[in-house]
């Protein structure tokens, strides 16, 4: 029997995500069904392809990347960054690196957990202000 081909729209996790009951959350950005979560995406690439001579520019730094697109690309699919709904701080799905006087503490930006056990990181996040020349052998690691 052949399967029929692979649509992320029809997967039951996007269903129960476009269907489900979401939890409603102060930020403007935090999606309410995958069309919604793609237009803020796009939305987000357009904004930076309309200033991309100023991001590219050394005056522009990781800082602002984080909060001008990073933070709110998270958001977007669906993370909750900025703790809106989840206040416990020991049941917190992303935990952000925040530097100490002005200092990395050298961990990742962004570490994700998920429930129940949020103690074990799931994966991390390394972010990175935009430059030219990403595609560098220098740049990989």
């Amino acid at each position: 029997m052949r399967r029929p081909p692979f649509s992320i729209q029809n997967h039951p996790a996007m269903s129960a995500l476009a269907t489900g009951p979401r939890p409603s959350l102060p930020s403007a950005w935090m999606p309410s069904s995958f069309d919604q979560a793609f237009e803020q995406v796009k939305q987000l690439a357009a904004d930076f392809k309309a200033n991309e001579q100023f991001y590219l520019s050394p005056l522009y730094q990781e800082a602002e990347a984080r909060r001008d697109f990073i933070d709110k690309f998270l958001i977007a699919l669906g993370w909750d960054v900025n703790h809106d709904t989840q206040k416990n701080p020991y049941e917190q799905e992303v935990k952000v690196e925040r530097k100490e006087h002005g200092v990395s503490q050298r961990r990742a930006d962004y570490a994700f957990y998920t429930a129940p056990n949020f103690r074990d990181v799931k994966f991390h996040i390394e972010a990175k202000k935009p430059f030219a020349g990403i595609a560098t052998p220098d740049n990989y690691f």
